[in-house]
């Protein structure tokens, strides 16, 4: 008997097939939600009035409106829901699929030209001050994004993994290779025409390196921090440049010794009215030089901002607050409740297509009554009284019986279960083929 007939192989090919349908039931009752959870993220402009201008979300971008906080939708830089960005000035650089895009404080989204590298995919890193923009492309480039033209200014093999800009025509950019941390300077020479490149310091390091750089403020002195994820976990080092002085041409050897290690990620560092302060397992910290000292309790912190003239910003779960070191956890300055329907005037139908799916996530996702998942500037009377879909140009299908209504089940009205459906196809498929062999073995039984 052949073992593929034999009933052994029968049995197993059959309960194969069915864990294979339960976990494809199992993946479209839970992964139909696009993207992480909804919650705000940052704000990455501040309107003269000192509120929120364009705000960051877990999936786009939103800028301020007379009810609220308009919805970008990701498609218009080609995706992803959370690319590389950068402010400068009003503006807000998107790397996105598509190339470099601008988007300007009307949410308004235009491609610019930039170099073929950094839209593949989408660069490696950026940095900003609210007025310069550097990024790092996969194949080694440093770019000067704004302002200005984006202009490559040098280029790093291996190429850097985090960038920060350390003052006007001088930027650090870190490069882990093989368990090496490198540190670069990146600077204009003193007649401001050329750049170059000068190692400050390397170090025994395994992991994905992103520095942080603290301006001075003061009498402080600014300073220079790497906050690491490695195989062992999450870790904040001080990275002391004072020692390598002017004239030195080799980079400094040194030995990093954490200040923090943890499990969770790490959130900062940042320095508001002299002090330091970070987020270590989601808590408040006061930020020492050997060490941290935890704050007041608070909901899980997931973010940590400072931003001048406003002071410093958390995130709690979906919303974005304000945090005072002497009160603790402040008022709410955004919450996704607040996102409004996208623009989709001016796209072509994928576009249309693509932007009104991911706001009907976004919307359920961040609780929006149903009047917001579905405004009425979307539909178009038919002659015949049917309200009729402006991006798709068909009937608004109803949900389907049984879907999901909230979290990650909801999938768009009409959309059918079609991974659900091949899998159910494939258990067919197997039943079939096991009653044929069954016949086969029957009949050659009977002529024995």
């Amino acid at each position: 008997m052949s073992p593929l007939t034999s009933r052994p192989a029968c049995r197993t090919l059959l309960l194969t097939l069915g864990s294979v349908v339960a976990s494809a039931a199992v993946f479209t009752a839970e992964a139909h939600a696009h993207g992480a959870a909804m919650a705000v993220t940052g704000v990455l402009t501040w309107t003269p009035g000192g509120t929120p201008g364009l705000v960051r979300t877990s999936r786009g971008l939103a800028y301020p409106v007379e009810d609220g906080y308009r919805f970008i939708c990701p498609i218009t830089w080609g995706g992803p829901d959370t690319p590389l960005m950068g402010a400068s000035g009003d503006d807000v650089w998107v790397a996105g699929l598509r190339g470099l895009s601008q988007v300007s404080d009307a949410g308004d989204v235009t491609l610019s030209p930039v170099p073929t590298a950094f839209s593949q995919p989408r660069g490696r890193a950026i940095a900003w001050d609210g007025e310069q923009v550097v990024g790092l492309t996969p194949d080694g480039a440093v770019m000067a994004i704004a302002p200005g033209e984006p202009t490559e200014i040098a280029r790093l093999d291996p190429p850097g993994d985090s960038i920060v800009i350390e003052g006007p025509g001088r930027v650090l950019v870190a490069v882990e290779d093989q368990g090496v941390l490198t540190v670069h300077r990146v600077a204009k020479d003193d007649s401001g025409s050329t750049w170059t490149v000068s190692p400050l310091l390397t170090a025994l390091f395994k992991g994905s390196p992103t520095l942080v750089w603290l301006p001075a403020s003061g009498e402080l002195p600014a300073e220079l921090w790497l906050r690491g994820a490695t195989p062992d976990g999450f870790r904040l080092d001080r990275l002391d440049l004072s020692v390598n002085g002017a004239g030195r041409t080799e980079p400094l050897e040194t030995t990093l010794n954490p200040v923090l290690t943890s499990g969770d990620p790490i959130f900062g560092p940042v320095r508001w009215q002299g002090q330091r302060y970070v987020i270590v397992n989601g808590q408040m910290n006061r930020l020492g030089d050997t060490g941290a000292s935890p704050m007041a309790e608070t909901p899980r912190l997931s973010c940590l901002f400072e931003e001048p003239g406003v002071g410093l910003l958390v995130c709690v779960i979906s919303e974005l607050h304000r945090y005072d070191p002497a009160t603790g956890l402040g008022d709410v300055r955004v919450s996704v409740t607040e996102l409004r329907p996208p623009s989709i005037e001016g796209m072509d139908d994928s576009d249309r297509v693509h932007c009104q799916t991911a706001w009907t996530d976004v919307a359920i996702d961040s609780g929006l009554p149903h009047s917001l998942m579905h405004p009425a500037e979307w539909q178009a009377p038919t002659a015949e009284g049917v309200d009729f879909d402006v991006a798709v140009g068909a009937d608004v299908a109803p949900a389907a019986q049984g879907a999901s209504t909230s979290g990650c089940g909801v999938r768009a009205p009409g959309t059918p279960h079609l991974l659900l459906e091949w899998q159910a196809g494939l258990l067919l498929f197997g039943l079939r083929w096991w009653r044929i062999k069954r016949r086969e073995r029957v009949g050659a039984a009977s002529a024995d």
